[in-house]
């Protein structure tokens, strides 16, 4: 829908000045696109199969790690209010990770196929070193996953271990329930990184934008208002960055439009926040393409910037899915 214009008073965030967009690139849609036939099996994987069982094996012992939650329970330390529906779903989404890396094309996947899931190991009896042990064992998950998204050849691939890296790190800490989401892992085609790069320019003008008119819409005193004042100013700063890189590309930089097409209103505080999660998860979008469309340093700094990114989109009270960057 057309995007909301404030009705109480003028936006006290700054100007719509969104500076530029790259001329004759897309910026409606930071989606990746299917290859035509991605249903069918590649004739080779340009990822080792190595890397792909040592990342299922990983998946695997998270999940059936977690699957030994009850063990915390009967040790007499109980987990928190809440925290039993956030691990269920965390277990859930690391078993689905498995499940799909341990399909003979882990992009091409057969439907109900399921994942073995051995005997769960003892956890720790406490609380605090469950947590402590969770956050050991996704930082060397990310980690793992880090390595094979640098080392992959194929974007298809590359944009895979993109996605679970940023997932691993971002669950290190336990805040919303991780959901399944409506796509999975493809066949894709990314772009090059320059397509990539405007395609994330007008989307994180876009999130500029609507923190903007969201802020202007709250009703003060908000708690809402300062985190949106402070987050406006870090997607100012991204947005500066992304168009030095677009520049050193040999890329073109041009009049952004005047507004951009909102995917939600700004008429409550909850519907704001709902904007603002769909509008920082569209920007998560973008980091995993970019990531999937470089190479070398820059793949490195697009990966390290999903995390942070899918962060905010948590930020946001928006849960991820279990596939953070995948449309």
């Amino acid at each position: 829908m057309p995007s909301s214009q404030p009705k109480r008073r003028t936006l006290l965030l700054g100007g719509i000045g969104l500076a530029a967009t790259l001329a004759g690139c897309r910026f409606d849609d930071p989606t990746v696109t299917p290859r035509a036939g991605a249903g069918a099996a590649p004739s080779a994987s340009p990822t080792s199969d190595a890397t792909v069982v040592a990342a299922q094996n990983a998946e695997d012992a998270m999940a059936t790690w977690l699957a030994g939650l009850p063990l915390v329970q009967a040790a007499g330390a109980p987990i928190p209010a809440g925290m039993v529906v956030v691990l269920t779903a965390l277990r859930d989404a690391h078993r689905a990770h498995a499940t799909l890396l341990g399909q003979p094309d882990p992009l091409s996947p057969v439907a109900g196929t399921p994942t073995a899931v051995a005997v769960a190991p003892k956890v720790p009896g406490t609380w605090d070193a469950l947590v402590g042990e969770l956050t050991t064992r996704q930082t060397a998950l990310a980690a793992s996953h880090r390595t094979a998204c640098l080392a992959a050849t194929d974007p298809s691939h590359a944009l895979l271990f993109a996605s679970l890296h940023a997932f691993a790190t971002t669950q290190k800490s336990l805040t919303l329930a991780v959901t399944k989401g409506s796509v999975q892992p493809a066949h894709v085609q990314v772009g090059n990184r320059l397509d990539a790069l405007g395609v994330l320019l007008g989307h994180v003008r876009a999130l500029a934008q609507g923190l903007q008119i969201g802020a202007g819409q709250l009703p003060l005193p908000s708690p809402l208002y300062t985190p949106a004042r402070t987050r406006l100013a870090a997607v100012w700063t991204v947005r500066d960055s992304l168009e030095k890189s677009i520049l050193a590309a040999g890329g073109t930089i041009t009049p952004a439009p005047a507004s951009y097409r909102m995917p939600g209103g700004f008429s409550t505080p909850a519907e704001i926040q709902k904007t603002w999660g769909a509008l920082e998860t569209t920007v998560l979008n973008g980091w995993a393409r970019l990531a999937a469309a470089s190479t070398g340093n820059d793949r490195a700094a697009a990966l390290d910037a999903m995390a942070p990114q899918a962060a905010a989109v948590q930020a946001t009270g928006t849960s991820l899915t279990w596939w953070p960057g995948w449309a």
